[in-house]
C-alpha cells in the first residue's frame, strides 16, 4: 500500500479542510492598555441569495489588532455566500472590518466601520485602515 501511496502521491489525496467562501475579519487595536477589543467567534454563517445556509464556520478566536481568515466549509463549494452572519462568544469582539471572497471571485463583498453600531452597540473610533483607492473625481 505505501508503494502505491508514493507513486499515486500523497497530494492526490482528497482534504478535509472547508473548501468554501472565505471571510476575512480585522479586529481594532486598542487604544489604551485596559482596553482588549479582541475575542471569540462562535459561528460564522454563508447565506446564498435566497437566504439560505450554504456554509458554516465554528469557533474562532481573533487578537487584538489582528486578523484571521476563515473557510466556510460548504457542501457545494462553488455555491456564492452573499450575505454573512457572525455570532460572537461571551467574549466580545471588535471588528473593523469584514471581507468576504467567493471561490468563484464574484460577488465579494466588504463592510467597514461602524459595525458595531449596526448591532446596536456603541460606536468607537477606528484606527485600523481597511485599504486605500484612489480618489478620481467621479
Amino acid at each position: 500500500m505505501g508503494d502505491v501511496l508514493n507513486a499515486i502521491g500523497f497530494n492526490n489525496l482528497p482534504s478535509n479542510a472547508p473548501n468554501g467562501a472565505v471571510v476575512r475579519m480585522k479586529v481594532e487595536n486598542q487604544d489604551y492598555d485596559s482596553e482588549n477589543y479582541g475575542g471569540g467567534i462562535a459561528r460564522v454563517i454563508g447565506y446564498d441569495q435566497q437566504n439560505r445556509i450554504v456554509g458554516n464556520a465554528y469557533n474562532k478566536k481573533i487578537s487584538n489588532g489582528d486578523f484571521q481568515d476563515i473557510t466556510l466549509d460548504q457542501d457545494t463549494d462553488g455555491i456564492q455566500s452573499k450575505y454573512i452572519g457572525i455570532i460572537s462568544t461571551g467574549d466580545a469582539i471588535c471588528l473593523s472590518w469584514i471581507t468576504l471572497k467567493n471561490r468563484d471571485g464574484a460577488s465579494d463583498s466588504a463592510w467597514i466601520g461602524d459595525i458595531g453600531k449596526s448591532c446596536g452597540q456603541n460606536w468607537a473610533w477606528g484606527n485600523q485602515e481597511a485599504g486605500y483607492v484612489q480618489d478620481t473625481g467621479e
